[in-house]
């Protein structure tokens, strides 16, 4: 028993580190020290500037390095498989959409998250009261979303370049429509940390766990049509 305990740890151990060896190779490292060298600064910036940083201020600069770390593997995954030609043995697999693909989505969220999780705990030591896994655990949600929206818009796309640059385009429009929008529980970029003024709490607290939800929901969706255009395997070989 204990022994077929421990060869099952170790094959999914070996699964994980040659999956992780294949998503994150190339350009992750870029993505990931644009990631945190971006947060670095500005957080810098700010101090030197005499700024209050607070939990609703850090949100968003936190939100940028959490959507650039699982912006890569959700975006560039099917694009360096086709560049790999490993199309072909991917697709040979029984149900390949959940035993590939959706592994790999997981692995680049727990990457994500833990790598968001490193910098909220940074972000305790100079901010006070900083609340660590409440702001990762709502971080998480936009993860989520973000990294389902990726990973269709490249499904739908088969280009990873061309799904890039409409997701930043997106992305861009969003954000310049969440200002008119604060209350909206249909804002994507919606900070649980920062209420509105003149908003009773119990309604600001049903807003955002409604857009939570929401995130959610459309995350989850995003990947399962994403996996779901994957069977046509035609159209990507």
């Amino acid at each position: 028993m204990k022994r077929s305990l421990f060869q099952t740890v170790s094959t999914v151990l070996t699964l994980i580190r040659y999956n992780l060896k294949i998503m994150f190779v190339h350009r992750f490292l870029y993505f990931l020290l644009a990631a945190v060298g971006f947060f670095v600064v500005v957080v810098a910036i700010n101090r030197a500037a005499g700024k209050e940083l607070t939990p609703a201020a850090m949100y968003n600069l936190l939100l940028l390095p959490a959507i650039l770390l699982v912006f890569y593997p959700a975006v560039f995954g099917i694009q360096s498989d086709a560049d790999a030609q490993m199309l072909e043995v991917i697709f040979g697999i029984p149900d390949y959409r959940y035993r590939i693909w959706l592994f790999r989505l997981a692995l680049s969220y727990a990457v994500t998250e833990a790598v968001v999780v490193c910098l909220c705990f940074a972000c305790a030591a100079f901010v006070p009261n900083f609340p660590v896994l409440s702001m990762a655990l709502n971080l998480f949600f936009a993860i989520l979303f973000w990294g389902g929206a990726a990973f269709l818009c490249s499904t739908l796309m088969r280009n990873a370049y061309g799904a890039a640059v409409v997701l930043v385009m997106a992305g861009f429009l969003f954000w310049t429509m969440s200002g008119s929008f604060p209350l909206s529980q249909w804002n994507v970029f919606l900070n649980p940390f920062s209420m509105v003024s003149g908003v009773a709490e119990a309604t600001w607290h049903a807003t955002v766990r409604t857009n939570r939800f929401l995130l959610f929901a459309a995350g989850v969706l995003s990947v399962l049509w994403g996996l779901r255009y994957l069977m046509q395997r035609e159209k990507f070989l």
